[in-house]
């Protein structure tokens, strides 16, 4: 499986498709017990994560959930562990809100168990992803940045730079939507710091993206600045992002922060008939579509 997901990053389909065949044939001659039981969950954990690098969610998820129930019944804490935070990407992408509240208290229940401080820094990172991203909070942003103040330190973290560029870059975030840049510089720099020591691999790709959410709110920030500066960057990337709307759209994200409605084990979407309202919405500075970088006008002399 670790050739056939080798063969899948480098794009040779092929080759990948023929070892993840080969290695769900051997594990049908696999006895359902002991060692090959576990080995049985490793080859589930596996192809969920392959097939949610693929996008295939519906069978990533399926995956995911019958890995899990074997981790639980074999009491293999540790592989655990990488299913549900691989389960949780796969139905935060699915939008199953209520799913992930219910896959995030099993990580926090693990974690807290076998008090397992990666464990817990992702349970945190993706904490944090529900207040940028969807609007509810399952733990308070206070909540959130006390783990990190309290444990940046740890050794272990430490040598996590995915997981501690996803945290620094969601801190960054926070403080850059809310405009408070005097807080947003610290946690930036260390998100900086850490992006060409972050190998590439998918869960590290949402560090990579948050990061870079980061870099267009202070780009956000320059122009509304400086607009004068503006023509002096009319690059192909600015045309394109920067427009005029119909009309200005109010963001409830701004006004819920940092209060969010907080959602509960037990809870379903009912209880938040208007959720999608307090998703974020990057207000841009407004520029004619038409003419995005006018000519400066000459006074007549």
């Amino acid at each position: 499986m670790e050739f056939s997901l080798c063969c899948q990053m480098m794009g040779n389909q092929d080759e990948w498709m023929k070892y993840e065949l080969m290695a769900i044939q051997r594990s049908s001659h696999l006895r359902v017990i002991g060692g090959g039981l576990l080995t049985t969950v490793k080859l589930a954990q596996s192809l969920a994560y392959m097939k949610l690098c693929l996008g295939n969610l519906p069978l990533s998820i399926q995956l995911g959930y019958r890995a899990h129930e074997m981790c639980v019944c074999l009491k293999k804490p540790k592989l655990d562990y990488l299913v549900l935070c691989m389960l949780f990407k796969a139905l935060f992408l699915s939008i199953r809100y209520q799913d992930c509240v219910q896959v995030l208290s099993w990580l926090e229940q693990l974690a807290v168990v076998e008090e397992t401080i990666i464990g817990m820094a992702c349970f945190f990172s993706y904490c944090l992803e529900l207040l940028l991203y969807v609007g509810f909070s399952f733990k308070s942003f206070k909540e959130c940045l006390e783990f990190i103040q309290r444990n940046e330190k740890n050794c272990i973290l430490m040598s996590q730079n995915s997981i501690m560029l996803g945290l620094y870059s969601s801190l960054a975030i926070w403080f850059a939507r809310l405009q408070q840049w005097g807080n947003f510089k610290e946690p930036f720099e260390k998100a900086r710091r850490l992006l060409r020591r972050t190998s590439t691999s998918f869960f590290a790709t949402s560090g990579f993206c948050r990061f870079l959410e980061c870099e267009i709110l202070m780009l956000r920030k320059h122009i509304e600045e400086k607009p004068e500066l503006v023509r002096e960057t009319r690059t192909k990337t600015l045309k394109e992002w920067w427009f005029t709307a119909k009309g200005p759209m109010e963001d409830l994200w701004l006004k819920a922060a940092p209060d969010f409605p907080k959602w509960k084990i037990g809870m379903t979407e009912k209880d938040f008939p208007e959720i999608h309202k307090t998703k974020y919405l990057l207000r841009v500075p407004a520029l004619d579509i038409n003419n995005p970088f006018p000519e400066p006008e000459i006074p007549d002399v």
